[in-house]
């Protein structure tokens, strides 16, 4: 729509201060940083806390990585000693401190914004509606790895954790997209919001969009829709006509190769 302006990046916030808690954790912990998050999705009949093959894959590969786990969203039983479980967990603060290293999530578009503003990578594992196409674009962007939740096993999910967090191509690819979002932007979210909302109650009388003059035929297509039911009408006859002329021209051999088989009977 042309009186539409789209406005993107409110989700990238800048960071604030962690709760004391979280900065204690990060700053005594010598460890490469994971944070885990699934959001409303990890809990409920069919949230993967309830999948068992996942609770197995997740433990088996935390317990036998050297780096720290920071699990939002739900409780481990009897966590490894490099884990710990938040009930909640301020997301956009925590991707931006610089001891995280990784983020596990399932591949929400708020989420891979957040790790785009502060160039954090992902390993991402995709549940339904837009998160393949997200991880799909994680991956070949070169700024995270995918996993499938319906294979995922122990061996996979530690493979990936290795190569996100110690490869540093990932982060490297991840900070330049993130330079790349915040150089595009002439504007912050906020500032391009007031700009539009003062230009509109200057010149709201100049904005009105093309379809405003257009009248009831062109508004509605029905000068369109006429010429194609026309043209739909035509090639309908000339099909017709084909047949039907077709149909007569066969029969009409048909006929005269009747005749001469019964003539050539009755002389023989």
């Amino acid at each position: 729509m042309p009186n539409v302006q789209h406005i993107g990046g409110h989700l990238c916030q800048p960071a604030k201060a962690l709760p004391q808690k979280l900065e204690a954790m990060l700053e005594t912990s010598y460890k490469k940083v994971v944070y885990v998050s699934f959001g409303t999705l990890m809990h409920g009949r069919k949230g993967v806390d309830e999948n068992k093959r996942f609770m197995v894959a997740l433990r088996g590969a935390v317990t036998n990585l050297p780096y720290f786990f920071m699990i939002a969203g739900f409780n481990m039983t009897s966590p490894p000693p490099n884990v710990v479980t938040l009930g909640w967990a301020p997301q956009n603060d925590l991707l931006a401190h610089s001891k995280v290293d990784a983020f596990f999530t399932h591949g929400g578009l708020n989420g891979l914004w957040q790790t785009i503003c502060h160039g954090t990578p992902v390993v991402v594992m995709p549940l339904f509606a837009d998160h393949f196409r997200n991880a799909h674009l994680a991956q070949e962007r070169g700024i995270g790895e995918m996993i499938d939740f319906h294979t995922i096993t122990t061996e996979s999910l530690q493979s990936a954790f290795r190569r996100v967090v110690e490869n540093d191509a990932y982060a490297a690819r991840m900070r330049q997209l993130s330079k790349l979002y915040h150089h595009s932007l002439p504007m912050s979210p906020d500032e391009t919001v007031s700009f539009w909302v003062n230009y509109t109650m200057l010149y709201a009388d100049q904005q009105a969009p093309a379809y405003t003059e257009l009248n009831f035929l062109q508004y509605w297509l029905i000068d369109v829709i006429a010429c194609l039911l026309v043209i739909a009408a035509f090639f309908a006859w000339l099909t017709y006509v084909v047949l039907i002329a077709s149909i007569s021209i066969s029969t009409r051999v048909i006929r005269r190769c009747c005749r001469r088989s019964i003539r050539n009977i009755i002389t023989a």
